[in-house]
């Protein structure tokens, strides 16, 4: 019987290069990252991280994606989809960035979900 799980990393602030404007590449602009991933896991008996995701993994490519510059939010989200669908146990991924300070009023980002071909 297959059972489903989902590792979060939630409200993971860093300062990233992003945007298609002139100089967005020489400044870091605040991100909240939120990464929601899908797992199909038979179980979880033995107390071992193999069994399902390392959400410290997620965390660190979060981190190292802050070191390129990215045009568009999108091309960072599939940049993680594309990583993180690595994992063998992976069969869905939500992943939504939003950059905190762009407009006084409020703030603006994307909200990308992928499910897992086979």
């Amino acid at each position: 019987m297959d059972q489903f799980s989902k590792v979060l990393l939630n409200n993971f602030k860093v300062d990233a290069s992003c945007g298609i404007y002139d100089g967005d590449d020489k400044i870091k602009t605040p991100l909240s990252v939120m990464i929601e991933v899908g797992l199909n896991i038979s179980s979880i008996h033995h107390d071992i991280i193999d069994e399902t995701m390392n959400y410290e993994l997620l965390a660190n490519m979060v981190r190292a994606s802050t070191k390129t510059h990215y045009a568009l939010l999108e091309t960072m989200a599939e940049h993680y989809i594309s990583e993180i669908f690595k994992h063998e146990k992976v069969i869905n991924i939500r992943i939504k960035i939003i950059k905190t300070s762009v407009f006084s009023e409020g703030e603006c980002g994307i909200d990308w979900f992928r499910n897992k071909t086979i």
